[in-house]
């Protein structure tokens, strides 16, 4: 379940499992590996995240374990800095505004310093403690969806919640978001659209496509395309 990613000319595959628990560098041109790390053995099904603190900074990813955080430099695989407070195992650290929310202790946030230096903790906050889905950065709030379906929006800053909303879940999916609008779609596939304000979200519509959805959808060309267990889906105002 965890995907991969490319930063440069490395892409960066987790395999992390019970058994021969790893992740691998590739060279994208050869598909050769440049280098390959133990990593926890424990199902794991988090993917990596790609942090770079300022202009100057070294460009780091991010292998996020039940143990926690540790920020790796991608040509080499060698670790920069390590976060050790422990993780979640199925929603994924998210970076937005310079700041790292991890699936930590509820939700925690983290302000980078450079390249080699551990990041500063700025809170942790248990009512955003996030479900399957990983945390959202959007518009300067931070949202998360826990078991209930409720969806939170808080201060980034602090970790003060702003206003919940209840939806229909549960979701695997993470949401996304675009024009000023949150799109959740729950395992059933019904996807619901949220409107974001700054004193409360409000549900503006519903589509309804009965089949399982647990894949994030992505948006590309002014239209949302779901992967559901049978059909790729296109929803376009064209």
């Amino acid at each position: 379940a965890s995907s991969p990613i490319v930063v440069g000319e490395t892409l960066i595959v987790p395999v992390e499992n019970d058994d021969d628990s790893f992740t691998t560098g590739l060279d994208v041109k050869t598909g050769i590996s440049r280098w390959k790390i133990k990593r926890p053995r424990v199902a794991n099904w988090t993917s990596p995240a790609i942090l770079k603190a300022s202009d100057s900074a070294e460009t780091l990813v991010l292998l996020q374990s039940s143990e926690g955080v540790d920020a790796i430099y991608p040509e080499t695989g060698d670790t920069a800095w390590s976060y050790e407070q422990g993780a979640g195992r199925i929603p994924s650290t998210t970076v937005g505004d310079n700041t790292l929310y991890i699936p930590s202790n509820g939700l925690t946030a983290l302000a980078p310093g450079s390249s080699s230096e551990p990041p500063k903790v700025l809170w942790q906050e248990q009512k955003l403690s996030p479900a399957t889905a990983s945390p959202l950065v959007y518009e300067k709030k931070v949202f998360t969806v826990n078991r209930a379906g409720v969806l939170t929006s808080a201060n980034p800053e602090d970790g003060e919640v702003v206003w919940r909303l209840r939806l229909k879940g549960p979701f695997s999916a993470t949401p996304i978001a675009a024009g000023n609008h949150l799109y959740l779609v729950n395992e059933k596939g019904l996807l619901q659209v949220v409107q974001v304000g700054a004193d409360e979200g409000k549900e503006t519509g519903e589509i309804d496509l009965k089949e399982t959805i647990l894949a994030t959808p992505a948006i590309a060309d002014n239209a949302l395309f779901l992967r559901s267990d049978k059909h790729l889906w296109k929803i376009s105002s064209k």
